[in-house]
């Protein structure tokens, strides 16, 4: 599995384009769009096949992680929990 570092939800939606990536990890808090618009993007794009899609955020809104599950979104994961609830979401989705 390779690793895309990605900083600018703009470029991203351009490069996913050629890319058919499984996983996406996606931040709230990119400059341009966040990581909603950029799924809402991801979704209309014809090559997704059951991706995995986890947006990472610093907020711990119970609102904001039930729009993430509602829009489609694997998993909403805060950044405070980061590293223990991601290796045990690596484990189960991976």
């Amino acid at each position: 599995m390779s690793l895309l570092l990605y900083i600018d939800g703009l470029v991203f939606l351009v490069l996913i384009k050629q890319r058919k990536p499984g996983f996406l990890l996606l931040s709230i808090k990119w400059p341009d769009k966040n990581g909603f618009e950029v799924y809402q993007a991801i979704r209309e794009h014809k090559n997704q096949v059951d991706w995995l899609i986890i947006i990472l955020t610093a907020s711990a809104d119970k609102e904001m992680h039930q729009q993430a599950i509602q829009a489609g979104c694997t998993e909403l994961l805060t950044t405070s929990f980061a590293m223990d609830r991601f290796g045990l979401m690596r484990e189960k989705y991976l």
